[in-house]
């Protein structure tokens, strides 16, 4: 199991996962799709996490099975101390509670025949909280505190609502129970970049009036880098590098990151590095499973996986060449 990539302070994470693994029997084949292996990292109050990477690398099923929509393979997932792997039932429902989501389609993960204010609601009236007049004085605080006019918005349905609207419905929705975590999967890749500024400066605020934490998923690592204190890279199920967000945007010690931050820079299409087609996670290459995309690989790569380990402070890779110094 891979060292949980710790930060310095002393308080006790909102969330930690230590050695997650989820595997998935596909029929037609004889081995396992490995979608997340060996994956460890923490979130504290307060702070958001970005997790990137192309698009299978994992970072979506990670999100999932902590909330534990699949239960993992392997390995521990604590919030606030408390294994949710081990809870069933009633125990697990309250604390899912406590961690909410919020999709990367709107219109999908909302009921097309509900009305705007009956969405925002159904978390209330499903965890029974509050009376039916507490539960609108609710709603519309909730819509009041995305940006919609409960008046204005709360009779329409998700169709006749924008992009950007039906996001802000969706955030309302998330943040209905009062969680401490919110995972943001993919929340704005499929808004207009005008739009796509808004939502994340409403997550941003939120997270200060709020005091949230954030989980946040993506694959543009341009819009991870204006909204995370700390970022994780995966590539093929695995973390391949971990740290704080300036860290690892001002010298990438992974040669995976490197190419991902070369193919967002400004430099000219023709001098990109080339993206080479992912290995499948039914059979991941042997030891580091960048490998086979790697132009520093050597003999090593292909005999040992490697670890996560420190190459600066608050700062860890799993590569045996990184490209910065240890």
């Amino acid at each position: 199991m891979s060292a949980v990539a710790q930060r310095p302070e002393v308080a006790a994470p909102l969330l930690e996962l230590r050695g997650v693994s989820k595997e998935f029997h596909v029929p037609g084949h004889r081995t396992p799709l490995s979608a997340v292996s060996d994956v460890s990292f923490s979130v504290h109050d307060g702070e958001t996490l970005g997790l990137v990477g192309e698009s299978g690398c994992g970072k979506s099923t990670t999100a999932r099975v902590i909330i534990q929509a699949p239960k993992p393979t392997r390995g521990q997932i604590l919030l606030r101390g408390v294994d949710l792997a081990s809870l069933r039932g009633s125990a697990l429902r309250r604390a899912r509670r406590q961690v909410q989501m919020v999709f990367q389609d709107p219109y999908s993960s909302l009921d097309p025949r509900w009305k705007v204010r009956d969405l925002v609601a159904e978390p209330l009236r499903v965890n029974r909280i509050g009376t039916r007049a507490e539960q609108v004085k609710r709603v519309d605080e909730l819509l009041h505190l995305v940006g919609l006019n409960p008046k204005q918005y709360g009779d329409r349905r998700p169709r006749n609502l924008s992009g950007g609207q039906a996001q802000r419905v969706g955030i309302a929705r998330a943040l209905a129970l009062s969680p401490s975590l919110v995972i943001c999967d993919e929340a704005v890749s499929s808004l207009d970049v005008s739009i796509r500024a808004q939502i994340l400066n409403l997550l941003e605020d939120l997270r200060t009036e709020l005091g949230l934490t954030y989980l946040f998923i993506a694959h543009d690592l341009t819009v991870v880098k204006h909204v995370s204190d700390w970022v994780g890279v995966m590539y093929l199920g695995r973390l391949s590098e971990y740290g704080r967000s300036e860290a690892i945007y001002r010298s990438p010690a992974h040669p995976y990151t490197a190419s991902l931050l070369a193919a967002v820079s400004e430099m000219p299409e023709a001098d990109r590095p080339e993206v080479d087609e992912i290995p499948s996670p039914f059979n991941p290459p042997s030891g580091c499973r960048y490998r086979t995309r790697c132009p520093y690989a050597q003999a090593k790569c292909a005999e040992e996986v490697p670890e996560l380990r420190e190459v600066a402070e608050n700062h860890r890779v799993a590569c045996h060449f990184p490209l910065i110094a240890h």
